[in-house]
């Protein structure tokens, strides 16, 4: 028997600045059957701009939580002001 395996999205989302924080993007993987749900928040990059920053925080997200090298599809999809992004073994 194999073990199983189960991939989800990606979901980036924006989250304006505050009184007490700066502008970030928050990157949510939701729980699966196989493993929890994980969590990242960076700061907003105004460098990279909207979807640079988007994707700037799904790759540090892979890069912290999968154990397997992988790459970041570059083209996210984005709905109701989320980035979805996929990704594929390396």
């Amino acid at each position: 028997m194999t073990t199983p395996s189960s991939h989800a999205a990606i979901r980036t989302r924006f989250y304006g600045p505050t009184n007490t924080k700066g502008a970030r993007i928050v990157a949510t993987r939701p729980a699966t059957t196989f493993a929890p749900a994980e969590r990242l928040t960076m700061a907003y990059d105004y460098e990279l701009g909207d979807t640079g920053s988007h994707h700037a925080a799904a790759v540090a997200f892979l890069a912290k939580f999968n154990e397997y090298p992988v790459s970041i599809n570059p083209e996210g999809m984005c709905w109701d002001g989320d980035m979805f992004w996929t990704w594929k073994a390396a």
